[in-house]
């Protein structure tokens, strides 16, 4: 009789469980998910003097589960990506979500300064 309770109790809690709707809890705010930055990518001609390089821009969030956004971009200025010459725009999520824009390849000699032929990148997050 003992056995037949439990496993009722147990179907019972099986059946409850797979009608309940899940939800995602954020075990982390917003600003704790995001993370973002910038690198560069050098591609060889095969000349010794010259290579093609381009700037990137990212940003990510995880472990955040409410409605948000991510934007990278180069160019632009810290508050505004007006001028950006590579852009993702906002990109919105419930989840996890990471985005990445590129610039387009510029030659560049071996001894110049990669300052000068890229703006700065900038990742950004929100929810509205």
């Amino acid at each position: 009789m003992r056995k037949k309770l439990i496993g009722s109790i147990l179907v019972v809690m099986i059946l409850l469980g797979s009608i309940a709707p899940v939800t995602n809890v954020s075990a982390k705010t917003l600003a704790e998910s995001f993370s973002g930055g910038t690198y560069l990518t050098k591609t060889y001609t095969g000349s010794v003097y010259t290579y093609f390089c381009s700037k990137s821009a990212w940003a990510k969030t995880i472990g955040y589960y409410k409605n948000h956004y991510v934007r990278a971009y180069v160019g632009g200025s810290s508050s505004s990506a007006n001028g950006a010459i590579a852009d993702t725009g906002r990109q919105y999520s419930s989840g996890d979500i990471k985005r990445t824009a590129t610039t387009d390849k510029v030659l560049v000699q071996y001894n110049k300064d990669l300052s000068l032929f890229f703006p700065m990148g900038y990742a950004k997050y929100g929810s509205n």
